[in-house]
């Protein structure tokens, strides 16, 4: 029954890991999407603002604007591409440590399976103990009854002998007198 009880609390105990393992899966799954959403759209956006610094430095030259307009505009586009950059960096960040906690989940995982495998052998060790432990008191058992029943005969051969010994001086006193 105890060894019944503890291998169900082992499953019950794998059956929950499991379940947390498999949801924080899924929202590690959801936040990478997440993350590749944003990174498309960062992309996009540069691209865009590529587009937009292409285009005007193709009008500039078109219209032959001055150079102090140009150089706001390649100002503005720098900015705004820095501001790009630094989201995509933090995008990146974000999934390095989405990336770090799912090792960590792996990892606690891995040791959870370690741990029921330990608790998997000790169980099977202290079955066969049991197992061997039985035997012997079943042999135990066989020969405190053989013992008994050696003792039950010498009982009674000595009652007997008491017997014997009782009618032998009955009968020497009865010569005697």
């Amino acid at each position: 029954a105890g060894r019944q009880e503890v291998s169900d609390q082992l499953e019950e105990l794998h059956g929950a890991v499991m379940s947390e393992l498999e949801a924080l899966r899924s929202q590690h799954d959801q936040a990478l999407a997440s993350l590749a959403e944003g990174l498309a759209r960062s992309d996009g956006e540069l691209g865009l603002l590529r587009q937009a610094l292409e285009a005007s430095v193709a009008q500039a030259s078109a219209t032959s604007a001055t150079r102090s307009e140009l150089q706001q505009a390649y100002d503005s586009l720098r900015e705004e591409h820095a501001a790009g950059d630094e989201k995509l960096r933090g995008l990146a960040a974000e999934l390095d440590a989405s990336k770090a906690s799912n090792h960590d989940v792996q990892a606690l995982a891995a040791s959870l399976r370690a741990e029921d495998e330990a608790l998997r052998r000790a169980h099977a060790e202290t079955r066969e103990l049991l197992t061997s432990t039985t035997a012997a008191l079943g042999d135990h058992k066989a020969h405190c009854a053989s013992m008994y029943a050696t003792l039950d005969a010498l009982a009674a051969a000595l009652g007997a002998i008491a017997a014997l010994q009782g009618d032998a001086r009955a009968a020497a006193d009865e010569r005697g007198a």
